[in-house]
């Protein structure tokens, strides 16, 4: 009598509980659909004013350029769908120099931008490299062997028996020449020197400057790009690696090696798509993932956030170069070796238009540090101080590194005049045999860096 008469006692306060918990459910459920309404209405009423802030923008652009104007009288780019953060923040024009017009600079950052939209494509042994382009002001080719290489000032016209001297530049960004055109890198203005060097010469040769800078490269990779070039038949008479500015990451490895790692786990495992990526669409996962985005800094050469030993930098460069000198050896290429103009080291702060962040004058004491422990290494151009020999009230940097086009003829006369021309004529006769261990190179695939150049 007591079991049963306790038994609609107990379903009685289950039915208590369950209503409970499905009143709570339901009302909490009802709450992430009203909250994930609200923001999708803030952030649609937020797109609408963005939107309408890029129009107005654009049309600012527009007014400007039909006037010539570009740029703010302090060098900085007027904003527009066309410039990222990262050019608004640091790009001055006045530093440019030259007789470059605001039009033709703007049109160079145009295709920059495009350049850094599109990601770097995937390269075996060395992981990344720049896209081939096509552009008015920007040009990345690919070689007989499917290597891309930004294009230079087009070789002299080849002569009949008279085998061409060929010089590979390598290094950074700053080989490259982020934010300049072609024909005013310094491999390009190298180039040039080094033609009209030719002439004057007993034996005319035709000459090429052949342009492998990959943005944040440091020795370490520039060696195995090298290296897999030599393997691939290519033969050059001279390589040039100009350093300094790319110290990598603390780990011996190349830039963007988590993504690259977290891309061949998806290749294993089914796809890379994480659970926040598949929810994305939802409001509440969009601002969560945008106060990730401004909390997490872009990505960047090795600076903020981690530290580095300086002896072990140091002694990054040191083994590079010693494998480069090996490599030159055995495959009979003279090899020059350039320790670069370094605006973290000694540019002067108070050129740029705008007060350097405390990250990068940290990052200045650290450079030092390094330089410190790589000392005066044997067999190396050091032309770290070429910044107080351009003058010390001269700009040469247009952004945050990079040189600009005057400064890229100046560093050129100076690697030239390294160079003995007569001697690397002289020395072309019966080469390594330039058969390759492979088929030619395809590139596939992209790293998206999420990051400005």
């Amino acid at each position: 009598m007591n079991e049963s008469a306790g038994t609609p006692g107990r379903w009685h306060k289950f039915a208590t509980a369950y209503s409970a918990l499905a009143f709570i459910t339901f009302n909490t459920l009802l709450a992430i659909v009203a909250v994930n309404l609200l923001l999708y209405l803030v952030l649609w009423a937020r797109d609408a004013v963005m939107a309408l802030e890029a129009g107005r923008a654009e049309r600012e652009i527009a007014r400007s350029m039909e006037g010539g104007q570009v740029f703010r009288a302090d060098g900085a780019p007027l904003p527009g769908p066309k410039r990222s953060a990262y050019q608004i923040e640091w790009f001055d024009y006045s530093a440019y120099g030259g007789d470059f017009g605001e039009t033709e600079v703007a049109g160079v950052l145009d295709e920059f931008l495009d350049l850094g939209a599109r990601g770097f494509v995937y390269q075996p042994w060395v992981q990344f490299a720049e896209p081939a382009v096509q552009g008015k002001h920007l040009n990345v080719e690919t070689d007989a062997r499917g290597f891309p290489h930004r294009r230079t000032s087009r070789p002299s016209a080849t002569r009949d028996g008279v085998p061409t001297l060929q010089i590979f530049a390598i290094g950074g960004s700053t080989t490259f020449g982020y934010n300049v055109p072609d024909a005013q890198t310094w491999p390009s203005a190298l180039a040039r020197l080094l033609e009209g060097a030719t002439k004057t010469m007993a034996s005319p040769v035709p000459l090429e400057v052949r342009n492998y800078g990959r943005a944040y490269y440091n020795p370490s990779q520039e060696v195995v790009l090298f290296m897999d070039l030599l393997r691939s038949g290519q033969r050059p008479d001279m390589a040039i690696f100009v350093d300094g500015v790319n110290l990598g990451p603390a780990q011996d490895v190349p830039q963007f090696t988590a993504q690259a790692a977290r891309g061949f786990s998806g290749l294993q495992f089914g796809g890379s798509s994480t659970l926040l990526d598949r929810l994305g669409w939802i409001p509440m996962v969009r601002v969560a993932a945008r106060l990730s985005e401004s909390a997490t800094p872009a990505i960047v050469p090795a600076k903020a956030g981690e530290s580095r030993d300086p002896v072990q930098l140091a002694e990054r460069f040191r083994s590079s170069w010693a494998i480069a000198r090996e490599l030159c050896r055995l495959y009979d290429v003279s090899c020059l070796f350039v320790l670069q103009p370094d605006p973290v080291l000694n540019y002067e702060m108070r050129l740029y238009r705008r007060p350097v962040s405390a990250g990068f004058v940290a990052e200045r004491a650290e450079r030092r540090s390094f330089y410190e422990s790589l000392g005066s290494p044997e067999g190396v151009i050091d032309l770290r101080g070429l910044f107080q020999a351009w003058g010390p009230n001269r700009k040469a940097i247009i952004d945050d590194v990079h040189y600009s086009p005057g400064f890229n003829d100046f560093l050129a006369e100076h690697i030239a005049s390294r160079i003995d021309l007569s001697s690397l004529s002289a020395q072309k006769g019966v080469r390594v045999p330039s058969v390759p261990t492979g088929a030619r190179r395809t590139t596939t695939g992209l790293i998206d860096p999420a990051r400005d150049p």
